[in-house]
């Protein structure tokens, strides 16, 4: 039995955890522990890998922001209005591309395969906006115009391709998931800070094109390397899990909850303000603080991401101590941004009490705008880290495929706050101002406060997800205990044999932490009759069926020969002895 089990885990999806936890069972230096410690490397190189991605993505994603407002102003002779525009150009594809993405990635046998190709597409748009100057100085600002939302629009689109294989390949290959998507958000921190700093000082030592030229390169060679992992072929229905498709309603109506609403609200609201600061925080800070340079802007934004960067990696060891609940991290991610909002403009009130500080008044604007930025990116953090986990764990006793459905939602969400963000800045900001415009968007977020209290105190708490999968599945009511009550045992060994195991299948669950089905994917693996399926006849007890027994004739005595051969020898020994006693 040893054996058999060594060969589900060489058959499995690569678990670390799954692994490691079988592994005692194994023999040492037996072929099976070899490929349980390779898989086990190569379950912490695609995590690495998955790292790495997420960061060059959001690096080239936030590359531009430091500069591309204000050379579409200066050199390109843009409104602000066709600015915000161009800046939600990008977000506009994604939300697009969004629904086909989900399914593509949910459809898709060789995710890996996807992922990496969306990396190499991400780069290859890259490549075209590099050339968006020798555009404009040969057709004018027009055509510079249309050729950059072109190429915005194509990096939307495959970021979108991006988000959808990512999550998608976070909830099959890692069983910790909401650790995953924490350390991701680590790593979308870092590629953003490192994406602000780098854009701006190759801007200025290399111009327009350089910052794109290497976004390019180093998205290529991590699509390369993402290609050389060996991805679990499977078939199509096996991943679709053969659904009917009023199945899929059903669980779809269990989507609308309010816990649901809510973590898909805050997603939403912090890619809006991502948004919002992307397109008018360089013309704010230039105004309100005086003349800056692009390398000045692009460091002071970098103070966003680099929160933004430590922030998650402070929930990531909360949500794995589990030291705080999910709702209550978006809970305070709302206010957190609402008052960064409010002093980032900042309101009347606020320069009022500037005024009243015995420093000076620069030093005064310097502090309150850095201190908006950091509590900006702290409510922003607090807001996405548990959004993936907080919605998979609402639908998980639905199935894995409901799991994996809900994370459209999400990317939904960060598409649409994506695209709208830019949008309303840049419009409002044109008719009203950037104090009015804050105040709006602040106004239109205090209200999250409340509601993620109420989805906190209520009846459906996803604070008991470490209870295990079976006990969450299960319903202890009458109905299900009557029907427990009236259950019948075949009366054939074979069947009574397994009837029997089921009283070792609830510790053996419990024993093996993250063995849901809605983290492990086992393909099938075909095997041949015997003892692989049953086993032999020493472990197993002739089953008669006492009331029917009663009611007939007595049965013949057994001999003593095949007693012995149906305890505890084999069949071949007791028809020696049955030949032995009749010479006798």
């Amino acid at each position: 039995m040893q054996h058999g089990q060594g060969l589900d885990v060489a058959h499995g999806s690569p678990n670390a955890a799954t692994a490691v936890s079988l592994s005692c069972n194994i023999p040492h230096g037996s072929m099976a522990e070899k490929e349980v410690d390779g898989q086990t490397k190569e379950h912490s190189s695609l995590f690495f890998y998955v790292l790495l991605a997420t960061g060059l993505a959001f690096w080239t994603r936030a590359m531009p922001t430091p500069f591309l407002p204000l050379v579409m102003s200066r050199d390109f002779h843009q409104t602000p209005a066709h600015v915000g525009f161009a800046m939600s150009v990008y977000p506009l594809g994604a939300f697009v591309a969004t629904p086909c993405a989900a399914a593509q990635a949910q459809r898709s046998s060789q995710i890996l395969r996807l992922h990496s190709w969306t990396l190499l597409f991400m780069a290859l748009s890259s490549l075209l906006l590099a050339l968006s100057h020798q555009v404009h100085d040969f057709a004018g600002p027009d055509a510079v115009f249309v050729a950059l939302l072109v190429c915005r629009f194509t990096q939307g689109i495959s970021q979108a391709y991006y988000m959808a294989a990512n999550t998608t390949l976070i909830s099959r290959s890692f069983t910790a998931v909401a650790y995953t998507v924490a350390m991701a958000e680590v790593a979308v921190g870092s590629g953003a800070q490192l994406g602000r700093l780098a854009g701006g000082l190759l801007f200025d030592l290399g111009g327009f094109g350089c910052p794109f030229l290497v976004a390019s390169v180093a998205l290529s060679l991590c699509a390369l390397v993402g290609l050389m992992f060996e991805d679990d072929v499977q078939e199509d229905e096996e991943v679709c899990r053969g659904e009917n498709p009023e199945d899929k309603q059903d669980s779809w109506k269990a989507f609308f909850t309010l816990r649901i609403f809510v973590t898909v609200a805050g997603v939403f609201s912090a890619y809006m303000v991502t948004g919002l600061m992307d397109s008018t925080l360089p013309q704010h800070l230039e105004a309100h603080l005086g003349p800056l340079s692009v390398s000045a802007v692009s460091a002071i934004s970098s103070l966003r991401s680099l929160t933004y960067l430590l922030v998650s990696w402070q929930c990531a060891q909360v949500l794995r101590l589990e030291l705080l609940s999910l709702e209550a991290l978006q809970s305070v991610g709302f206010g957190l941004v609402t008052l960064g909002l409010i002093l980032v403009a900042p309101q009347r009130f606020v320069a009022d009490t500037e005024s009243l500080l015995p420093s000076g008044n620069l030093a005064n604007a310097w502090a309150c705008q850095i201190l908006a930025l950091v509590l900006t990116s702290t409510g922003n953090a607090m807001l996405f880290v548990p959004g993936l986990p907080l919605l998979q764990a609402e639908v998980r006793h639905l199935g894995p495929a409901a799991s994996e459905r809900v994370s459209s939602l999400l990317m939904a969400a960060m598409s649409g706050g994506e695209f709208l963000g830019p949008i309303a800045g840049g419009a409002l900001e044109e008719h009203c101002g950037f104090r009015e415009s804050s105040a709006l968007f602040a106004a239109g977020l205090a209200p999250g406060v409340p509601m993620g209290l109420v989805a906190f105190f209520g009846p459906q708490s996803s604070r008991s997800r470490d209870q295990p999968l079976l006990e969450r599945q299960f319903s202890y009511t009458e109905e299900s205990i009557d029907l427990a009550k009236n259950l019948t045992v075949p009366f054939d060994p074979e069947s009574a044999y397994r009837f029997r195991r089921l009283a070792f299948l609830g510790p053996e669950v419990r024993r093996r932490v993250h063995s849901a089905p809605a983290q492990e994917r086992r393909p099938f693996v075909p095997r041949l009759p015997g003892s692989s399926t049953a086993p032999s006849s020493i472990f197993r007890r002739i089953f008669l069926p006492e009331a029917k027994a009663a009611t007939r004739a007595p049965l013949p005595p057994i001999p003593e020969a095949r007693r012995a051969s149906s305890y505890g020898h084999s069949g071949r020994s007791g028809g020696h002895g049955e030949r032995s006693d009749r010479k006798k």
